[in-house]
């Protein structure tokens, strides 16, 4: 995630793209719609990195753990490899060798074990959010925490 964050905003809490993506984790408003409340601060980095961190999770589970999928999915450029690339290379830089080699691969299957709780139906093809990353309260249905019930983006 802090190679993500790297490349994504240089840590630049208030980041804004020219698309128009929003602090940490660069997210694009249209995942208020999707995972949030219309009161949610993009900006606000704890809200900011739950919702990278259920992005992130929906897209790995959409593409059944293939890190390098779900990277570009984030960025938007599925089919590609510069984006993956570029965040490894970052982890790689940042990361001492003997923590790299246990907790990289821990992080990423833990991001994949919190989506694979629920259905991946969105299509591969589709870059776009689906309902499906909301159950019938508009409650987020990927997670990481263990209970169920809670939601990433609630802080519950």
């Amino acid at each position: 995630m802090l190679a993500l964050i790297q490349v994504e905003s240089a840590f630049r809490v208030e980041a804004v793209s020219s698309a128009g993506a929003v602090g940490l984790m660069q997210i694009m408003p249209f995942w208020i719609r999707e995972l949030g409340l219309p009161a949610d601060d993009l900006k606000d980095p704890w809200r900011n990195l739950r919702y990278g961190c259920t992005i992130l999770a929906h897209y790995l589970a959409v593409e059944r753990g293939d890190f390098t999928r779900a990277l570009a999915r984030y960025n938007g450029s599925l089919g590609k490899t510069w984006y993956p690339e570029r965040v490894m290379r970052a982890w790689q830089r940042h990361s001492a060798p003997r923590r790299g080699a246990r907790h990289g691969p821990a992080i990423a299957a833990a991001c994949y074990s919190a989506a694979a709780t629920r259905p991946a139906s969105a299509s591969p093809a589709s870059n776009q959010p689906t309902s499906s990353l909301t159950d019938s309260r508009g409650s987020p249905k990927c997670s990481a925490n263990s209970s169920p019930s809670s939601s990433p983006l609630s802080g519950s």
